[in-house]
């Protein structure tokens, strides 16, 4: 019998916040803005190839001109765009340099975040981020929901290293088999929870990912669905 749950914690980016639009919409919304319009199946397949080259190609914070030139090709190659698809990708390239960094919440945050919390579990958020995401809850009004919040720039450590989710578990008290660690990485955040023992659920909307052995969903409310079954 697994432990009583007492706490989840969230990851940030792409899980409880989206830069600009959720996560699923992103590549089609750049196109757009370079008068590019894709069919929503061309987008699905555009996110998931997008999706699939940044998490397994991703290595660090560090990403230079040419790796996020082929992040784009590869999506307009996804979704079938025609013509020259290196300057359209210095195109997206440049709209996305422009554009002014809003970030959105997931549409089901709020509720999730609401639902939990009327369940007594205990909220963090634990993110590899630049080293405002507090001020970044701050201004979405989600910062109150959480105990504790570990921005990886500000600690010091980075996901996947134990090191990180250990600061929260020993600060509150917590066995990590007690926690639930929800984020939409399988390198960051699913290795991180399996690495010490919390019960992982990876957030999947683009159904991108077999699990390395947690758990997974397709929408963020569906925590709240996993924790009642736990």
């Amino acid at each position: 019998m697994l432990p009583i749950i007492k706490a989840v914690t969230f990851d940030a980016g792409d899980t409880l916040i989206h830069l600009w639009v959720h996560k699923t919409r992103r590549f089609a919304y750049l196109c757009e803005q370079i008068g590019i319009t894709l069919a929503p199946d061309a987008a699905k397949l555009a996110a998931v190839a997008c999706e699939r080259f940044f998490q397994e190609r991703y290595k660090g914070p560090s990403k230079h001109l040419e790796w996020w030139l082929t992040y784009h090709v590869v999506g307009l190659q996804a979704a079938g765009v025609q013509g020259n698809l290196r300057q359209l990708a210095q195109d997206i390239h440049e709209v996305w340099n422009q554009l002014p960094e809003t970030w959105v919440l997931d549409p089901e945050a709020i509720i999730t975040l609401e639902c939990l919390r009327q369940r007594g579990i205990r909220l963090a958020v634990i993110s590899n981020w630049d080293g405002n995401l507090r001020q970044t809850l701050q201004d979405l009004n989600i910062l109150s929901y959480f105990e504790m919040v570990l921005d990886s720039h500000v600690v010091g450590v980075r996901k996947p290293d134990p090191a990180i989710f250990r600061m929260f578990s020993q600060a509150c008290k917590l066995e990590p088999a007690q926690c639930i660690h929800v984020g939409d990485s399988p390198d960051a955040d699913e290795l991180l929870a399996l690495s010490v023992g919390a019960v992982s659920v990876l957030y999947d909307p683009l159904e991108c990912f077999p699990s390395k052995g947690g758990h997974r969903i397709s929408e963020l409310s569906d925590v709240v669905e996993f924790l009642d079954k736990v």
